[in-house]
């Protein structure tokens, strides 16, 4: 992604970014299976890698990571699938029906042999969610485990130098009831200034799809509706609705009810963008 001359100091920074994110640190509190999202990064590489070369080692890579993340957590799966869908439809936008097909037919056999191999575990989630398996207010936990436009930018409350000052502020915002665990979204002032000088260096064919990954899944962690300061936002007696209601109302969408899970798969696009601009800020310094 960082091109022929990408810098190693820059590739490190932005893998630091993504294995030291907040939200994967609060995952030491709860559901430890989302702690290990580091079969992710490499369906990605290897998404590209078949797209671009083919050959059979790649698309053999591309089958094994992406049965590894299916077999860790559900809910790494379905961000997998919409990562795929991700990938392609920037390939559509950029080069067209003949690009996006060519990719298709590139990384179609590795990921239906890999859907074939975990098939016992998703069919066996689906077969639950149609026999009772479903939350008894799927809508309201859906609400409940949304991130807030404020959690981006509020580091967490588990910091060891300013993390009280935060807990206070967390509890001023979103009362006792505050998930932390969940909620916790925060994606670095550095990394953030360092993905917005990385934006515009995003325009080689690898680079351009994760400025959608990391816009895609960080609008999806927002959920159903818009909320700010721990408010939904409202339009007269309507809340603002988000594109996570398209995925909320298709079949076994309900199924979920954690969107702000989102936020792991947007952070491998903040971690390559921030990548690009660190080593962009690296070539103005030089060597």
């Amino acid at each position: 992604v960082l091109g022929p001359l990408g810098s190693r100091r820059a590739a490190f920074l932005g893998g630091v970014v993504y294995a030291f994110s907040a939200y994967r640190f609060s995952r030491m509190m709860g559901h430890l299976d989302l702690l290990s999202t580091q079969w992710l990064p490499f369906v990605a590489l290897f998404l590209l890698r078949s797209a671009r070369e083919g050959g059979w080692v790649n698309a053999c890579a591309l089958a094994v990571f992406t049965v590894l993340t299916g077999l860790t957590n559900w809910y790494l799966t379905l961000s997998l699938v919409l990562l795929v869908c991700t990938f392609l439809f920037e390939r559509l936008f950029s080069g067209g029906w003949a690009a996006a097909a060519r990719m298709l037919g590139r990384i179609a056999p590795s990921l239906l042999l890999a859907a074939a191999m975990t098939s016992p575990a998703w069919l066996g989630i689906f077969r639950e969610g149609g026999q009772g398996g479903q939350l008894g207010d799927p809508l309201g936990d859906n609400l409940a485990n949304s991130a807030d436009l404020l959690g981006f930018v509020l580091p967490s409350s588990a910091h060891p130098l300013w993390g009280h000052a935060i807990d206070s502020v967390r509890m001023a915002l979103f009362g006792p009831n505050d998930n932390v665990v969940e909620n916790t979204v925060f994606l670095g002032f550095v990394p953030l200034t360092l993905a917005f000088v990385g934006w515009r260096e995003a325009r080689s064919a690898e680079a351009r799809p994760f400025r959608w990954v990391w816009i895609v899944f960080i609008v999806l962690s927002i959920g159903p509706c818009l909320r700010v300061l721990g408010h939904t936002v409202r339009i007269g007696e309507w809340a603002v609705p988000m594109p996570y209601l398209l995925l909320y109302h298709l079949p076994y969408g309900t199924l979920a009810h954690a969107p702000v899970r989102f936020v792991l798969v947007g952070g491998i696009g903040l971690a390559v963008l921030a990548a690009l601009g660190a080593q962009r800020v690296l070539v103005r310094r030089g060597p």
